[in-house]
């Protein structure tokens, strides 16, 4: 019995010793909304199965360095599909984890490659807007009755990460230098260390078509307490460039933190009535 426990406190000393592999995650956000369900490879390994429009995946763990991201049909509805419809390579640096979007119209379904800045502020919430709705125009993005937070943000763009005290919000996307609300996006609860994204996707409604209007979908990028605040700098932003096929799509612009810190609105908010 002595020697078997001396054995095991020598293994976990051993093995304490051994450095720390560094290491990436990486999540997939389903995009294009015309585009069947979709399975990613990354590299050789299968990394996210049947991922459905407007889901956001959990992150995986990968290794640093150049992976090159495939994207399929779902296998469940592939048939004789053999070639992916996304075939795109990146360098991914080590302790840094990304966002891989499908998006556009799936004739011109490309993916766009995001770093995810989850460094927490201490009782702030921290959040930013992805534009990947195709037809719909730049947009401003405001708390209801309140501050505008993102200022005329196109399509493929993704914001800086910005505070904002903690609590309920509603938030409101209008076209850019306009008071017209195309969506209203209620209830969203960001809590103080909170790492937040707001995803645009969809389409706007357009008569005589059955195509998914735009939405909104909340991610938290990183939960309160996950991630600690003197954790190392993620990589530069932007994100490296994503070589395809056909070329290079380079990494989008971001729009520079508009240090507006809006309080949250006193009572929570509740969704418009359904016409």
């Amino acid at each position: 019995m002595i020697r078997r426990t001396t054995t095991i406190l020598v293994a976990a000393v051993i093995l304490g010793a051994l450095p720390v592999l560094a290491e990436v995650k990486v999540r997939v956000v389903h995009g294009s909304p015309d585009a069947p369900p979709i399975d990613v490879q990354a590299g050789n390994n299968q990394a996210f199965s049947s991922v459905t429009f407007k889901k956001v995946t959990d992150y995986v763990t990968l290794a640093p360095g150049d992976v090159t991201f495939e994207v399929y049909p779902a296998r469940e509805t592939r048939q004789l599909v053999t070639k992916p419809f996304i075939s795109a390579t990146a360098t991914l640096s080590e302790n840094t984890q990304y966002t891989l979007v499908a998006l556009n119209k799936f004739a011109k379904i490309e993916p766009l490659l995001l770093i995810d800045d989850i460094k927490p502020e201490a009782g702030k919430a921290r959040i930013r807007l992805v534009h990947a709705s195709e037809d719909t125009p730049a947009v401003d993005v405001g708390i209801k009755d309140g501050s505008i937070v993102f200022k005329d943000i196109p399509f493929k763009k993704a914001t800086e990460y910005v505070s904002v005290e903690p609590g309920t919000y509603t938030f409101e996307v209008r076209p850019t230098g306009s008071k017209n609300v195309l969506l209203n996006v209620p209830d969203l609860k960001l809590e103080a260390g909170g790492v937040y994204s707001v995803h645009a996707l969809g389409l706007m409604i357009q008569p005589g078509t059955r195509a998914p209007e735009i939405t909104a979908i909340l991610s938290t990028d990183a939960r309160p307490g996950e991630v600690q605040p003197d954790a190392p700098p993620a990589a530069t932003v932007p994100a490296p460039d994503i070589q395809t096929p056909g070329g290079t799509t380079p990494a989008p612009a971001t729009e520079p933190p508009t240090g507006i810190t809006p309080a949250p609105e006193t009572k929570p908010a509740n969704p418009p009535p359904t016409p």
